[in-house]
């Protein structure tokens, strides 16, 4: 038997021992049919059932998984395999396979299924046959068992629990889960959440920080959790405040952060009457979270248990979980929002994976001396540790994109992505190239991926599997595999000869630019800032020109650089720059953090600027490129002549804006700049606050044409 506190008591008075339960399951469905139709079917582990029915359409029947539950309930997710077997044929037809997660007890969710394979049903085909299968079951990291199942008829609802209760204990959950940090965005319907998280932060059990923008929250709390590698907690009101989270939840799932969204709800029972910032919040994240949670559908006793568990769901399936709270009024009440005291309990960690031998996974006949490391975004000190010693062993040379922190190993080239443009005129090409982690920042990247005899792809954690964007991996491994055999010293030493060639190009045409055009560029503001941060520095970099101007210009780097490139947009980076910046001022006290974006990236977030008089303030530059709208897109296919006539309206667009007055904030300070020389003075010294630099730049096409001119210089060079 497994003790679980009432939703009045401390998570202190319960043990901290946990049971690992039994794995079992148990599906029922329930199918929409004719009479004579059967009503429903159990599938139990990894059995197959099958029930004979009619459709009474072509329409198709809706399945709906009414529960899903684990022994003990403990928390569990699972794949369901659907088909139709047609009694005149031995032939089936598959469906897709559908996940269905669960929290401890399990929650409905719905599936269309066209009984009649490629069209209508016809009269005389007689019954269809329906098999549904459980094909794999897996515990959510460290499992809590719970009470039984949740959604079983005639347990007590939260409905009957006054509402600062459940607050209490949601709070008290949150941080018994190892949860640091949360954001807090106002609103009425969340306010007993919010009073009493600002009763435990002044009990000294959370920091808390205040928002205005629950999109700018939101990133703020993903900045946050991507340099605390803890998971960080959003709380919002109901109605869209809840949608507004969503762009951030998208990038923590497909950079596997542990991104908790709190919601606040009406009581279900309003949903649909024309209630006031009511909307229906269940699901509302689809499949971008790794698991959701409507309190209303659980028992009093298993609300904590429940709470945890989902927690437990974003650090050992790292990614972003969604806990909606329905709240009955009344909301507050004196005296009703402090916690008790808070024992934090620990969470299980994905097991280490073992290397295989590099020779294992290697056919005969490939020349492992002739290696290449390509390494994209990624963030596991193991697994850079790793790489140094196999391309220290093996006398590979390595290329960084800037997130893959790199670049100040003794094998990495300084500006890999233009070496690899003429690999092919003066370089052999790679018997085997590793990529490691999410690469993508440069085309030149994907020539040699398509040009090598064998592309090793390197998932490594969070594991996510997306690690092969030019669908040329012959094998993806989960661990740095352990280098085996002889190096080439000639190898890479002509990938060095080749970037000492590409460098002193850069070096002699960085600064040419034509009479008469502005010679500021954002080339010119990338090198420079990219040689400017220093070893206990944080650069965040923005998408588009500026991460591609690092990569491939700035050199080696000494920062740590992150940035949004699980799905590489320009939305929140702002506030993305503003959590790191705050989680690494914990690691580093005399560190400073640098966020370098363009001009629309810094438009598009500019609320992130925007925090109360007793909002905390990190040491944070934020260096903006402004050339007066997209510069990238005028190197891409659509900037060519015959584009033209539309190319400013819908590529360009030029806001024509002062950024200066644009992005003025209560407690940043802002300066605009137009040469090299006034943006070094500027960084220098480190700003102890916020700051805001405005750098002042050469047109789109001026800045188009030198990346073209520099480009140009680096491949005479090299050939």
């Amino acid at each position: 038997m497994s003790f679980q506190p009432a939703l009045g008591q401390s998570r202190a008075a319960v043990p901290t021992a946990r049971l690992r339960a039994v794995l079992g399951s148990l599906l029922l469905l329930t199918m929409v049919l004719v009479p004579q139709g059967a009503s429903s079917v159990a599938v139990a582990g990894e059995t197959s059932t099958a029930v004979t029915f009619t459709a009474d359409d072509s329409g198709g029947s809706t399945i709906t998984l009414l529960e899903f539950a684990l022994d003990e309930t403990t928390a569990g997710v699972a794949s369901v395999s659907v088909s139709w077997v047609a009694p005149s044929d031995s032939g089936s037809y598959p469906m897709s396979t559908y996940p269905v997660t669960s929290a401890p007890g399990g929650r409905g969710r719905n599936l269309r299924v066209v009984p009649c394979h490629g069209g209508g049903c016809q009269g005389d085909e007689g019954p269809r046959l329906l098999h549904a299968r459980v094909d794999q079951v897996q515990h959510r990291g460290d499992p809590r068992p719970v009470g039984p199942g949740l959604s079983t008829p005639g347990h007590e609802r939260l409905r009957s629990v006054d509402t600062p209760a459940i607050a209490r204990a949601v709070v008290e959950e949150v941080l018994c889960s190892g949860v640091t940090d949360v954001v807090v965005c106002p609103g009425s319907r969340s306010a007993p959440l919010a009073l009493t998280l600002a009763d435990a932060e002044r009990r000294g059990l959370v920091r808390m920080h205040v928002r205005l923008d629950e999109r700018s929250g939101a990133y703020l709390a993903l900045g946050l959790a991507k340099i605390s590698g803890r998971p960080v907690a959003v709380v919002t009101t109901s109605g869209t405040a809840a949608v507004n989270l969503h762009p951030a939840i998208v990038e923590a799932a497909y950079s596997g952060l542990p991104l908790v969204a709190i919601t606040a709800d009406r009581p279900g029972a309003m949903r649909g009457s024309g209630a006031n910032q009511t909307i229906d919040q269940r699901g509302v994240y689809g499949v971008d979270v790794v698991d959701g949670v409507d309190l209303e559908t659980v028992s009093e006793a298993d609300l904590r248990a429940t709470v945890t568990a989902l927690i437990d769901a974003s650090v050992s399936l790292q990614g972003p979980v969604h806990l909606n709270v329905p709240l009955a009024e009344p909301l507050v009440g004196p005296g009703e929002h402090s916690i008790g005291e808070i024992a934090v309990c620990g969470t299980l960690r994905p097991p280490a994976v073992v290397p295989v031998p590099l020779d294992a996974i290697l056919p005969a006949g490939v020349n492992a001396a002739h290696g290449l490391i390509i390494a994209g975004d990624f963030d596991d000190d193991e697994m850079r540790n790793a790489l140094g010693s196999l391309a220290s062993v093996m006398g590979w040379p390595i290329i960084s994109e800037p997130s893959g922190n790199l670049s100040g190993l003794p094998q990495a080239l300084r500006h890999g992505p233009l070496v690899l443009s003429s690999f092919s005129d003066r370089l052999e090409v790679p018997d085997v190239v590793m990529t490691v982690g999410r690469i993508g920042l440069h085309r030149s990247e994907f020539e040699v991926l398509r040009s090598a005899r064998i592309h090793i792809a390197v998932d490594v954690p969070p594991r996510l599997g997306r690690v092969d964007p030019a669908q040329t991996a012959h094998i993806v491994v989960e661990a740095v595999p352990e280098p085996h055999g002889g190096s080439d010293p000639g190898w890479l030493r002509a990938w060095r000869a080749a970037d000492d060639r590409a460098a002193s190009a850069l070096d002699g045409a960085a600064g040419e630019m034509p009479e008469g055009s502005g010679s500021f560029t954002g080339v010119d503001v990338a090198r420079i800032v990219a040689r400017h941060a220093g070893a206990d520095d944080l650069l965040v970099i923005g998408a588009s020109f500026p991460v591609r101007h690092v990569s491939a210009y700035g050199g080696a780097l000494r920062a740590r650089c992150i940035g949004n490139r699980g799905t590489a947009g320009i939305d929140g980076v702002i506030s993305t720059a503003w959590g790191a910046a705050l989680a690494h001022a914990d690691q580093h006290a005399l560190g400073m953090t640098y966020a370098l974006v363009g001009d629309l990236t810094a438009l598009y977030d500019r609320n992130g600027l925007l925090t109360g008089p007793s909002e905390r303030l990190p040491r944070l530059t934020y260096i903006v490129i402004d050339n007066d709208g997209g510069g990238i897109f005028s190197t891409l296919e659509q900037g060519a002549p015959a584009f033209a006539d539309d190319f400013e309206r819908v590529f360009g667009t030029p806001h024509g804006g002062d950024l200066m007055a644009l992005l003025a904030a209560p407690r940043v300070t802002a300066v605009a700049v137009a040469t090299a020389e006034e943006l070094r003075e500027a960084l220098t010294p480190p700003s102890m606050g916020v700051q805001v630099i405005v750098a002042r730049c050469a047109s789109r096409g001026e800045e188009s044409a030198h990346v073209m001119r520099l480009n140009a210089a680096v491949l005479e060079a090299l050939t």
